[in-house]
């Protein structure tokens, strides 16, 4: 049975329009997954893609979504559009492998571990170049520039391991590979979206169907708490909110947590509005007995 909180989403997931967002601002254990299980159901007219950040968040899901939802990781998305499958380096190059690939003086380990950040802050950045960046990391020189490039090169040319970073941010890159996901799905959903960073925002973005984005903010929220020293009460996997704990949750979730992806999301042009239960009476509940 549905809340009261969880029924009105779905009812304005039925009256979403194409290029719409939908975001919705959780809790805890307070069912975001099964709310947008119920948004499947509810919208069976539409093919869904659920995007999650893991494989184990993958497997529950297949087993409780209904057939119009495809679920898959955002990093097994990318790798279908990858083409001629090159090898996968299972972790990020170091210092001394990344002197030698690219041939650089062994004594300038300061020079490999700048052009690995810059290469890192590309990769998980919506920047469309390497070099978008000159005006703003004006820390690095150009030789960190020109061998973020060359290192950028080899993996596309498959003449190394690429990485997971690497293929994740071509498939953002990848035009044709979007409009191929929005030919095929109406709606996207993009779980746990706290945890996104500019690279996976800016897919969402270019996505072009409805959208649904789910945000928590509990681990953040459990730290902020423990710093101020409060401490976290749960039972049975839900927060027990005391008064000092709805102050944290209201900070976090209605505040750092709720502003920071509508801020991101402006940040790609997209409008956004954060608004938490509070806002105009927007949601309405009953306590819960603990």
């Amino acid at each position: 049975m549905l809340t009261q909180e969880q029924e009105e989403i779905v009812k304005c997931s039925m009256k979403l329009k194409k290029e719409q967002i939908l975001k919705v601002n959780a809790f805890a254990g307070t069912g975001k997954t099964t709310t947008l299980i119920e948004i499947a159901k509810a919208n069976k007219s539409l093919k869904f893609l659920y995007l999650a950040f893991n494989n184990s968040i993958v497997k529950a899901a297949k087993k409780s979504f209904p057939s119009n939802v495809d679920v898959v990781t955002l990093h097994s998305l990318a790798y279908r559009y990858l083409k001629g499958k090159p090898k996968i380096r299972n972790n990020d190059y170091d210092a001394l492998t990344l002197i030698e690939i690219l041939n650089i003086e062994e004594s300038k380990t300061y020079l490999a571990h700048d052009i690995l950040k810059l290469f890192k802050f590309y990769c998980i950045s919506s920047k469309q170049n390497i070099s978008d960046f000159k005006e703003h990391l004006i820390q690095f020189n150009d030789d960190v520039f020109f061998y973020a490039i060359k290192l950028w090169d080899l993996m596309l040319e498959n003449n190394i391991e690429i990485t997971h970073d690497f293929y994740l941010k071509l498939f953002s890159l990848n035009n044709s590979a979007m409009n191929d996901l929005s030919t095929r799905y109406d709606c996207f959903l993009l779980d746990e979206a706290q945890d996104s960073n500019e690279v996976t925002l800016a897919m969402f973005k270019k996505l072009k169907g409805k959208k649904i984005l789910v945000h928590g903010g509990g681990k953040r929220a459990t730290h902020i708490a423990s710093k101020l020293g409060i401490e976290s009460k749960m039972v049975n996997g839900r927060r027990v909110t005391d008064a000092e704990t709805l102050e944290v949750i209201t900070m976090v979730y209605g505040g750092l947590v709720n502003k920071n992806v509508v801020a991101k999301l402006q940040a790609k042009n997209t409008n956004a509005i954060g608004l938490t239960g509070a806002d105009v009476n927007s949601i309405q509940s009953d306590k819960r007995p603990v």
